[in-house]
């Protein structure tokens, strides 16, 4: 999937190919216009581009009914290309995992049937703020209250996922 929206009279980074701000000294680029004559050209269907017509850079900046139809046009196009009914982590799962306690205030430890080689802790926007090798224990008494996803590696690379709540 790729969504585009660009001004085609964009000063600052061309709508086609061109040096941007208009300066020799810079790079080419190419913008919104040459992308979707390309994907054309390779017939990549899942393309979805707005033009707007006699607009310079980010022509939604300063909110409007440009700012709607570009708000609107992303958010449809976007939607329509997601799978809302398959997302999750459930079907990743490939060995239960026991944690415990859970909740915990500090420390959790696990047990599962394989050696594990690498534990990995996660927030919930997909940042890794715990990697650690050879332990069934992790100390997450330093990170804010939350729900946590736990992915553990054991030593032939099989992964397994879970959550764990910090209070």
């Amino acid at each position: 999937l790729l969504i585009s929206c660009h001004g085609d009279e964009d000063g600052t980074v061309p709508y086609s190919c061109g040096q941007p701000l208009g300066s020799a000294i810079l790079p080419e680029l190419c913008g919104g216009g040459a992308m979707f004559a390309h994907t054309e050209a390779i017939e990549f269907s899942n393309h979805s581009h707005l033009v707007f017509p006699g607009q310079g850079h980010v022509p939604w900046e300063y909110g409007g009914e440009t700012q709607d139809e570009m708000i609107d046009f992303v958010s449809d196009n976007l939607y329509a290309a997601l799978d809302c009914m398959n997302i999750g982590v459930d079907e990743l799962a490939s060995e239960t995992i026991n944690i415990y306690p859970n909740p915990t205030k500090d420390l959790f430890t696990f047990d599962v049937n394989n050696t594990i080689s690498v534990v990995e802790v996660y927030n919930l926007n997909g940042a890794k703020l715990i990697c650690l090798e050879n332990t069934n224990s992790v100390n997450i008494q330093h990170l804010p209250k939350g729900v946590y996803m736990v992915e553990l590696t054991t030593v032939n690379q099989q992964k397994s996922f879970a959550r764990v709540v910090k209070m």
